[in-house]
């Protein structure tokens, strides 16, 4: 499998032929500095591809070896996982797996020639520097962990750990990499623009992954209101404190046509833009035997927490109908960083529920032929499909949920997280994934440190620098996602009091109104003067924040 090339192996590089490569155990650095074997010119830990540079300029090659950010197999075992993977491919779960990272060191002879981009040429910016990745290959391993006592210390008696001699034996040379399989003639790119290498250190960044158009999970409906919140979305994050915002543009143009969204962006010193077309490897629900894995939004969030990370102080990874709202009273996220700062926690969490459409912000569609009525199960006739009105912003639209703050544990699912990036190592999507205290090796813990080997483990959560936000005064989530016009047509059959059905749009209740959980699906909630209601409003969005951002937008 391929994930087998993230099960890291050591191997010697043989001074006989600087293309040879023999696996072995692993061994100590005292050992390595005593070693008496003469063949030996490199040794590596934890490697799994042979990385080959070559210039066209002067002919030169060089050969270093892959460098993982974090050891994938311990994290795998530090998650409370016998097997990194199973025969059957049942590891979908792991989310730390969905995003697999590793460099290749840059020889010593070629780095100032990359720093300074004399490696490319000077009319055309192509590169002349190459490099060719050779992946060390072997046998999967389940259910045994190549690790040492570093690793997990010398009274673990549970964990098997893989026999190198017993496997591949003292004396296993690797294939030449003539002889190898490879990805080759990659080209090494210029470095960063002078503006991204002079940028100063920012306190919080922002990263998205978006499209001009798209289609929901299973393909069955296409949505294209990106052009709209993009540029409200920026604007919010801009006003609040986010002071940079990188877009990952997924659009699918032929061609060298612009993609629309990269004009909304050209007006903000602020934002930087990425083309990233690359493609999903399939959308289906996640209810089907192959569920959806969209590959392309994970290799975004990698790409900007590798980028954007070693100069930012927080870091957030949301969409664009996702409006990350500071509740201190100060309007902008700094002074609730800095308090988090005191308090020395490092991954801010926030709660995700869906916000209802304000029925009185929505108008009919011009063209109702766009919309299909959906399969008849009541007997009234259709209504008309709505939309939001032009003069409202999404935010205020949406601004309702049907779950009263604070919402309950459950919520917590589908977080949104501001997060330290000098201590994240890893984020997929809504969790902070790998962080230095989980890939920290027992020989890293002090003698009066407890080592808790599983991380799921009550106790380990409960050391862990992070907390939920109180929703009420430090920060909150707000979710607009778009409910479709096609899914207001059945709001007069729906939408009333006790009714059996779920009501798409909102009817905001009065905070007097009280939320009970256990009933928040049976459409019983009322105002004073006994009519339907089904969310409630965030008023400081409404009296401070949708007022500042309306202004913004005119301007």
């Amino acid at each position: 499998p391929q994930i087998a090339l993230f099960q890291p192996v050591h191997v010697k590089r043989l001074s006989s032929d600087k293309d040879k490569f023999r696996l072995t155990s692993p061994s100590s650095q005292q050992e390595q500095q005593h070693s008496d074997d003469s063949t030996v010119t490199t040794w590596s830990h934890e490697t799994r591809f042979i990385c080959r540079f070559h210039s066209l300029q002067t002919g030169e090659e060089e050969v270093t070896l892959s460098k993982y950010p974090f050891n994938y197999e311990y994290i795998s075992w530090r998650k409370g996982k016998r097997t990194m993977f199973t025969r059957e491919g049942k590891e979908m779960e792991q989310f730390w797996l969905s995003q697999l990272l590793f460099s290749c060191p840059v020889p010593t002879q070629f780095q100032l020639l990359i720093q300074n981009g004399e490696h490319a040429g000077k009319d055309d910016d192509l590169s002349q520097l190459y490099v060719d990745v050779i992946p060390i290959r072997t046998p999967a391993r389940y259910r045994e962990f190549l690790f040492t006592p570093a690793h997990i210390g010398d009274d673990d008696d549970k964990t098997t750990v893989f026999d190198v001699s017993r496997e591949w034996g003292s004396s296993h040379v690797l294939p030449k990499i003539v002889d190898s399989g490879r990805w080759a003639n990659i080209p090494v790119c210029l470095p960063p623009t002078e503006r991204t290498q002079q940028e100063s250190r920012k306190l919080l960044t922002a990263c998205t992954w978006t499209s001009a158009s798209y289609t929901r999970r299973g393909d069955a409906v296409s949505v294209g209101d990106t052009e709209r919140r993009l540029r409200e979305w920026i604007a919010f994050h801009t006003m609040v404190g986010f002071d940079r915002i990188v877009v990952y543009d997924n659009t699918q143009q032929p061609g060298v046509k612009a993609s629309p969204l990269h004009d909304i962006v050209r007006g903000y010193d602020n934002v930087l833009y990425h083309r990233w077309p690359c493609q999903t490897c399939n959308n289906n629900r996640p209810a089907h035997k192959n569920p959806g894995e969209r590959s392309s939004q994970y290799a975004a969030e990698a790409s900007c927490r590798e980028r954007y990370g070693p100069s930012s102080e927080w870091m957030a990874f949301v969409d664009t109908d996702e409006y990350l709202v500071p509740m201190d009273g100060s309007g902008t996220w700094e002074n609730v960083l800095k308090y988090m700062d005191k308090r020395k926690i490092h991954i801010l969490k926030m709660r995700s529920s869906r916000g209802k459409p304000i029925v009185k912000m929505m108008e009919p569609l011009n063209d109702q032929s766009q919309c299909k009525p959906p399969k008849s199960r009541h007997e009234n006739e259709p209504d008309k499909c709505v939309a939001p009105r032009a003069d409202k912003t999404f935010l205020e639209v949406y601004n309702c949920d049907f779950i009263k703050p604070p919402k309950p544990d459950r919520f917590g699912r589908a977080m949104k997280q501001i997060y330290k990036p000098n201590y994240v190592m890893s984020h997929f999507v809504h969790y902070s994934t790998v962080t230095r205290d989980i890939a920290r090796l027992r020989k890293d813990h002090g003698p009066n440190e407890i080592f808790i080997a599983d991380t799921h483990s009550a106790k380990w959560e409960s050391t862990m620098p992070e907390v939920f936000l109180n929703e009420l005064s430090e920060g909150t989530l707000i979710h607009s996602r778009s409910v479709l016009p096609h899914d207001t047509m059945r709001r007069t059959s729906e939408c009333y009091l006790n009714s059996n059905y779920t009501c798409n749009l909102g009817y905001p209740c009065p905070d007097s109104v009280p939320f009970v959980d256990k009933l928040h699906k049976n459409n019983v909630f009322q105002d004073g003067n006994g009519s339907y209601c089904n969310c409630w409003r965030n008023t400081r969005v409404d009296d401070f924040f949708v007022p500042k951002l309306e202004a913004l937008l005119t301007t």
